[in-house]
């Protein structure tokens, strides 16, 4: 096991046959490796999910109308066409594919005229002033530039609020931002790992600072899903179940104070004779005593 940083000298090792596998590689990199036949890339599903999330502390973020504006103002399949390919894709809801009652639909895209049309009937002064508060690295800044552009088109005005890591994720914890990008991956392999944080929040108080729900951390109550998941974790049929947590999705990506926006995809560069590699899927549990070559 090597520490490499660097996506360049992972290919140029890999190329070389210094390196068997390639972990991090970038989507240039990956088209770079094309036609080597020594090389393969190995196209797995990741567990990590981006998503925004929208503070309802912020009055105008706590109107449907808005909300909804929001998510028919981003580039979804233009961003995993370009800035994110290879490494996203769409997918919009927050149990990832791979997971019990997973969903595979994606009913929101960019329209820019019926996010126009939403704000319009939502009844706050325009245009709207918001600001996005993302961390400070490549792949996050191209997302929230996206962002900030084809909501601009629809009427809202987006100022970018950059930090590091650290500071991101304290305002995020502390419910100072107002719309934040970030990150999530599951910790076990069971739908209520995800649907646990992002649908229930059993104190929205300041006071209670439970930092754990990714609800609590943008105050939004999450009213009848919070009951409707305690239901789905102590269900033992497993199709209703699957069912259970289909509907709390659904409620979820339409009315929610978040939106659901990509998967993770992984990309492995493997030396053509490397067999039985596996990444762990959606759990993320990379395997390598497996491996052959």
């Amino acid at each position: 096991m090597r520490h490499i940083p660097e996506p360049a000298t992972q290919r140029l090792l890999l190329e070389n046959g210094d390196i068997d596998v390639a972990r991090t590689l970038t989507p240039t990199d990956v088209a770079g490796l094309e036609g080597n036949p020594d090389v393969k890339i190995q196209e797995d599903v990741g567990g990590q999910i981006y998503y925004l999330a929208m503070n309802q502390k912020k009055e105008e973020l706590a109107n449907p109308d808005v909300l909804d504006a929001i998510r028919w103002a981003i580039d979804y399949q233009g961003m995993t066409d370009t800035i994110l390919k290879g490494q996203w894709g769409v997918h919009q809801a927050f149990l990832p594919e791979g997971f019990l009652g997973a969903l595979d639909e994606t009913p929101y895209s960019l329209d820019v005229e019926k996010a126009k049309e939403l704000l319009a009937s939502s009844g706050v002064t325009l245009p709207l002033e918001l600001s996005l508060t993302v961390r400070n690295d490549q792949e996050r800044m191209d997302i929230a530039q996206s962002i900030q552009n084809t909501l601009g088109q629809a009427g809202i005005n987006v100022t970018l609020d950059v930090g590091d890591g650290a500071t991101v994720l304290g305002k995020y914890r502390a419910r100072q931002h107002e719309m934040t990008i970030q990150t999530w991956g599951p910790d076990y392999p069971d739908p209520h790992t995800n649907a646990s944080t992002f649908a229930m929040n059993p104190d929205n108080s300041d006071e209670a600072n439970a930092t754990g729900y990714l609800a609590w951390r943008t105050a939004w109550d999450p009213a009848e899903l919070g009951p409707m998941t305690e239901a789905a974790v102590a269900e033992k049929d497993g199709e209703k179940r699957k069912a259970m947590y289909e509907d709390i999705q659904r409620q979820h990506r339409d009315d929610s104070a978040f939106v659901l926006m990509f998967q993770q995809q992984s990309q492995t560069g493997l030396r053509s004779n490397v067999e039985n590699f596996y990444t762990g899927g959606a759990t993320d549990s990379v395997v390598y005593w497996l491996v052959t070559k």
